[in-house]
This record gives C-alpha cells, sequence and structure tokens, in this order.
C-alpha cells in the first residue's frame, strides 16, 4: 500500500500575535504554535501515528531508526537556539514497524529576526523531516504576514513543502528537479546551481556542460566510471539512473553525496575547487556512489540499512567503489593505498574498538567517530575478501552479496549480522597483520600502526576550553569542572562527577575534540561535545586503553 500522499486535514487558528497549525496525514501529524507568552518561540510538537497496514517507510533525508529521527528534531532544536520540552519514544525497532509511535515536542527560540524551524516534506512512500532557514518569524509577530505566509493553494499531489513563502510546488519528473530541493536538502540557504544531469539509460546525455578540475567534465567522468564498472562487474544489466551533479554552496564546508540504494538515483554534491586532491576525492566518489545503484539492483536495502548495516552498505561499498576506481586509472596506486592505510590506522586508533558491537551500535547514530568506525570495518572486511578471491573478486562479490543476504520471504530480504561477525572476529582479527603484511600495492605498502603507540601510559593533562576543564589523572578519577550555560554543560556534564576513566575523540581532520565518552562503573556512557566554532582549541592527546 503506498503511503497516502495528499494531506487529510489542515486547521490555522490566528490571532494577533498566536498561531497553531495542524498537518496531518495517516502517518504524521505536525503542530506548530506560536507561542503565547514569547514571540520569539515557536513550538513544535511531532507526532508519528504509524501505519496499520505496516508498509509504510518513513525515514528521514539519509536514512534511520526513529530514534534517529527523533534525535534530529531536537538536535536541530538546539541547535538554532531552541530547548527539548519534553521527549517521548514508545518504540525501540525499526521504522516499518507497523505498531510505531512516537511524539517529540520542542521550542524553537529566535534571538533574532531570521529563526529557523524543521519543516515537513512528503513525496511518494517516504516522509522527510528537512531543515530550513528560510522560516521567518519577526520578534514582534505580525498578523497580518500569516494569510502570505501559510498559503495552502498552491498544494501539489505528489510533492510539497511548508515554506514560509507559502506552500511551494517543487517538481519532480524524470526530465527535470527544482533547484529548491537540494537546498532544503542539504540544509544550505542558497539555492546551487545544479551543474549537469546525467540520465544513463544505455547513453548519457549532458544539460549544461560544466568543465571542472582542468578542464574534465563531471558528466563525462561519471560516463567513463559506469562504462568501466558494467564491464569488470560482467553485468550488462548494471542499473540506470538518474545522477544529478551539484556544485557545493559556499557555506557548506562538509563533504557529502548520496547514492540512494533503491531508487538508482544518485545525488553528486561537489566542491567548487580546482584542486588535485579533491578530484582524486570526487573520483573515489562517483564510483563509490555508483557502486550504490549496483548493489541496491541486487538486493533489496532494508530501511534501517544506515544503521544496523551501515557496515556493509557504506564500507563494502567504499572498498570495492574504490578498487573499481583504482582498477579503471581513476585513482593511482598511491591514492588507493593512502586510503586503506587510513582505514588501517581508523580501525586501530578507534576507541570503538574496546566497546561491544551493541554499545555502539547504539550510540554511533548521528555521532560522527562512532558512524566512521563501522564503516572502517566493513571496508577492511571488504579487503580482506577481495585479498582471499585475487583473480575472481569482483564476480565473486556477486555471489558473496548474495549469500550475505537471507530470505524472510518473497518480499523482503535482509542482511545477516551473524554472517558479519563470524566474517570479522574468525577470519579478520587472527589473519589481520599477516594478510596485510605480506600485501603490497604495486610498492605502496599497507603501514600497520604501532600499537604501543596507543597503550594505556601514565600521565595528566588539561584540557582548557571555555568553561570545560577536565583533569585527566589516569591513576585516579576524573574531575570535572563545568560552568552553567556552556556547551559541556548542555552536553551533560557536572561539576565533580566521577569517572574512572575519559576518553576523548578527536576529529580526523584538525584534530579537534568532537566528543567524549566517558566510563562509569564500567559501563560506557556518551556525551556528545561539539563546541562552537569560537570556542574550540586545538587538542593534541588521545587517551584509551
Amino acid at each position: 500500500m503506498r503511503a497516502i500522499l495528499l494531506m487529510t486535514f489542515f486547521s490555522i487558528v490566528l490571532c494577533t500575535h498566536v498561531f497553531a497549525i495542524e498537518l496531518s496525514t495517516n502517518e504524521i501529524k505536525y503542530t506548530f504554535k506560536h507561542s503565547e507568552n514569547n514571540a520569539n518561540q515557536l513550538e513544535v510538537k511531532v507526532e508519528f501515528l504509524g501505519d496499520s497496514s505496516g508498509q509504510t517507510t518513513v525515514i528521514t533525508p539519509w536514512g534511520g531508526s526513529v530514534n534517529h529521527l527523533l534525535n534530529k528534531h531536537i538536535k536541530f532544536a538546539i541547535d538554532n537556539g531552541g530547548k527539548a520540552i519534553e521527549t517521548k519514544a514508545e518504540y525501540t525497532t525499526f521504522l516499518h514497524h507497523p505498531n510505531a509511535r512516537f511524539t517529540a515536542e520542542y521550542t524553537l527560540t529566535s534571538n533574532k529576526e531570521n529563526g529557523s524551524a524543521m519543516l515537513p516534506i512528503i513525496e511518494n512512500e517516504y516522509i522527510a523531516l528537512y531543515p530550513t532557514t528560510t522560516m521567518l518569524y519577526p520578534a514582534k509577530w505580525d498578523s497580518s504576514l500569516m494569510d502570505a505566509t501559510f498559503d495552502f493553494s498552491q498544494l501539489n499531489e505528489k510533492y510539497h513543502m511548508f515554506s514560509s513563502y507559502g506552500l511551494e510546488r517543487i517538481f519532480k519528473t524524470n526530465n527535470s528537479f527544482d533547484q529548491v530541493r537540494f537546498s532544503q536538502f542539504f540544509g544550505s540557504t542558497k539555492k546551487p546551481e545544479i551543474l549537469s544531469k546525467a540520465y544513463h539509460q544505455n547513453y548519457i546525455t549532458t544539460l549544461g556542460e560544466w568543465k571542472l578540475f582542468k578542464n574534465i567534465s563531471p558528466t563525462e567522468l561519471l560516463k567513463q566510471i559506469i562504462i568501466y564498472q558494467r564491464h569488470v562487474m560482467k553485468d550488462e544489466n548494471f542499473p540506470y539512473y538518474a545522477a544529478y551533479i551539484v556544485k557545493q554552496p559556499d557555506e557548506i564546508t562538509y563533504k557529502f553525496s548520496s547514492g540512494l540504494h533503491n531508487n538508482n538515483t544518485l545525488f553528486l554534491y561537489i566542491p567548487d575547487s580546482d584542486n588535485t586532491e579533491k578530484l582524486s576525492h570526487l573520483k573515489h566518489m562517483f564510483s563509490h556512489e555508483s557502486f550504490h545503484a549496483w548493489i541496491g539492483n541486487k538486493i533489496k536495502i532494508p530501511p534501517n540499512i544506515f544503521k544496523r548495516y551501515r557496515w556493509f552498505s557504506e564500507g563494502f561499498t567504499d572498498y570495492f567503489g574504490l578498487k573499481l576506481a583504482h582498477d579503471g586509472g581513476f585513482v593511482t596506486h598511491e591514492e588507493y593505498a593512502n586510503i586503506l592505510n587510513y582505514h588501517i590506522n581508523n580501525y586501530y586508533r578507534s576507541i570503538f574498538r574496546t566497546l561491544s558491537n551493541q554499545t555502539y551500535e547504539t550510540i554511533y547514530d548521528g555521532f560522527h567517530a562512532g558512524f566512521n568506525f563501522i564503516q572502517t570495518r566493513g571496508h577492511l572486511v571488504a579487503l580482506l575478501y577481495d585479498i582471499s578471491h585475487p583473480k575472481n573478486g569482483f564476480h565473486q562479490l556477486k555471489h558473496f552479496i548474495k549469500d550475505l543476504a537471507y530470505h524472510i520471504d518473497e518480499q523482503k530480504q535482509t542482511f545477516s549480522e551473524p554472517m558479519f561477525w563470524e566474517l570479522f572476529e574468525k577470519n579478520f582479527e587472527p589473519q589481520f597483520k599477516s594478510i596485510l603484511q605480506n600485501h603490497i600495492f604495486d610498492g605502496n605498502e599497507i603501514i600497520l600502526p604501532n600499537l604501543q603507540e596507543f597503550e594505556l601510559y601514565e600521565t595528566t593533562h588539561q584540557i582548557i576550553d571555555p568553561g570545560f576543564d577536565v583533569i585527566l589523572s589516569l591513576k585516579s578519577n576524573v574531575i570535572c569542572n563545568v560552568q552553567e550555560n556552556t556547551p559541556a554543560h548542555q552536553a551533560g556534564l557536572r561539576n565533580n562527577t566521577p569517572f574512572i576513566d575519559i576518553r576523548v575523540i578527536n576529529d580526523k581532520d584538525n584534530n579537534e575534540a568532537i566528543a567524549i565518552i566517558l566510563m562509569q562503573d564500567n559501563k560506557s556512557s556518551l556525551v556528545q561535545y561539539v563546541p562552537n566554532q569560537i570556542e574550540r582549541k586545538i587538542l593534541n592527546y588521545r587517551v584509551r586503553t
């Protein structure tokens, strides 16, 4: 049963300085209410009502569980000056469960004229939540703005967006894709320029040629990668898809792209820079995302793919996408070895290596370091598998992917987590060093890290950050001195809280502290600590056991 697309009920209540909006379908209900007591506040309530048929898939733009969806709401509210007033989650399994229920309530507070809110977008079977920075609510609300602000006359049956300038219609057909969606998808205040669109239907056409990196056309590059993948995989049914190549807005600093498994669509989000290093990343990314489409063509992907099965969906995809790019001459031997070295070092350095599977499966969600570790372990299992099948790795890979899947019934297919652990624990760990030490890529040896560098040693270190002083003594308890109303305090740290250990997780690029794990009573608890840019201090220290 397809999710009901039409909004079944709207109500608007207008007062001089107060408004309330209810937006509802059979699956999800939003209530936006302007605070009666504070003109700078927007109260938001989100209720996921489930679907008795059990067929509706509800996801965020990046997939995830209900808790993931809930956390996205709350995190977005906090990031934009809001405060979570109440959070309820009555369900812990996955999104397609027929009895799924959750409620999130929070208040957004604007200290300036331009505020932000989380607004709904509904499309086909998907109900997604997108952040937008176009929601305007002035410090002194003017009810005369309401008619222009909330105009439902432009309702589109297939795709609609609730925005400050009305319910905008966003067109999505086989041959067009409105720029506004990219703005909403990537949380940017600017509308990115769509540089080219490549439709792979036995051929690729270029709509608007754009030269990238020393006159290389990204569309032509993508075409070459696809043709090579079809040849190597010996798969003439390599999936067709539409690829949208989008120029990265200036204010977006992270690297992001999306190759969706299920609908054969690629979003290739590329930086606007003539840089050889970024060109290498671009080639790797194109191959990685295109490989997603191939996997999705072979196996039906479960909706919880980004959480429980990220080791496969991103780890295997990343390795074999990289290998395809390498073998096709798109990525050099040196670049290939450097990326593998990164994953090997990331595996041994990761604090998550000492935690149980259950622990990091539950705490990684939305958390950079844990998120990457799960991908890394899948990447290295794929490396081990490839080394074990040097002559026909790609041919065997097709059978291996099928072996990884088990059939529940004709409609459902998912991945076997126990099979992964059998591969990883029994085959990977004992053989890891001996295999890799004897495996050289055309003179670029994979360098194993010196594990002694990461052994626990006695020292005392002080992290100096506004409102956040932590004395690390590896022989005694950790003493936290936390000022109120600071990021550390907001993250849950309190004065004089005794912990037997504290572990600092640093950002891989600039060594900034991005989070901490606190160990108390031999149990791990995660506190995500991301100070704002002004408060960040460089840390050159890592603690691990």
